[in-house]
């Protein structure tokens, strides 16, 4: 695991060391992935709350079946909760420590076409 990690952070000295990046923009981009992983794991969430869903209708005699649906959609909605309160906290934190002028965490939003 350790080699794993030692070789993950020598690729990614790669390109400060040939003056193709700078620090900073390799820091962007790790905040760039990490601000996507937000929303897609919401919708991971969200998908395994309806995946719960569909199979607790579609299999309404089998007990099972059932159960299973019951189950996905429990832990579909615990995820959903989790990962809302993490972002929740984490935008707390930062408000709290990071003054209004400076850069903050915000919610994504769905885009929309103006008429």
């Amino acid at each position: 695991m350790y080699k794993k990690y030692s070789i993950l952070f020598a690729l990614l000295t790669f390109p400060v060391m040939a003056s193709a990046a700078t620090a900073f923009t390799i820091i962007s981009d790790i905040e760039h992935i990490l601000s996507l992983m937000g929303p897609f794991l919401v919708s991971i969430a969200v998908f395994f709350f309806m995946w719960g869903v569909v199979k607790f209708i579609a299999h309404a005699g089998d007990e099972k079946a059932v159960a299973d649906g019951k189950m996905f959609m429990i832990w579909g909605m615990v995820g959903l909760f989790v990962i809302v309160s993490i972002w929740g906290i984490v935008g707390f934190i930062q408000d709290s420590l990071i003054p209004s002028g400076g850069p903050s965490m915000s919610a994504p939003n769905i885009p929309y076409v103006v008429p």
